[in-house]
């Protein structure tokens, strides 16, 4: 079985046509992908392949809120929708402007919403075409 990340560290990936998304309720049966790290959160099917879909948070060095998982990834709209528990802000459907992906800061470069009684994150299509540029925190 051919796997390949969706996101991976230091040079983060994103699949455009993404069909759907295979929630995991365990990791402890994955002994025949022993590389995979425990960040791992679901399975997606890409290309008629397995992909794995890793904890975001873990690749962010972020104090005043925390990105728990992926949580959808639309193709008609090809928005990439990122769970977190708290937002600091007065409303969580409070819309932030988005002009660049460089220098990324959640909270101050990517738009806020509330779906299915979760805050989210959303990056745009055009985001997607420049995430070899984004910098990731060490």
């Amino acid at each position: 079985m051919d796997t390949m990340s969706l996101f991976y560290i230091k040079n983060i990936g994103f699949a455009i046509e993404l069909k759907y998304i295979y929630k995991s309720t365990s990791i402890s049966n994955l002994k025949r992908l022993p590389n995979l790290p425990p960040q791992l959160l679901t399975f997606t099917v890409f290309n008629e392949q397995i992909t794995p879909v890793y904890n975001l948070g873990h690749f962010f060095d972020i104090t005043s809120y925390n990105i728990n998982y992926l949580l959808f990834f639309s193709k008609n709209n090809i928005f990439i929708s990122f769970a977190i528990e708290k937002i600091d802000t007065a409303t969580d459907y409070k819309i932030i402007s988005s002009e660049n992906i460089t220098n990324i800061s959640f909270l101050n470069k990517n738009k806020i919403l509330l779906y299915n009684n979760l805050n989210h994150f959303l990056l745009n299509h055009d985001m997607l075409f420049q995430a070899s540029e984004l910098k990731i925190r060490e």
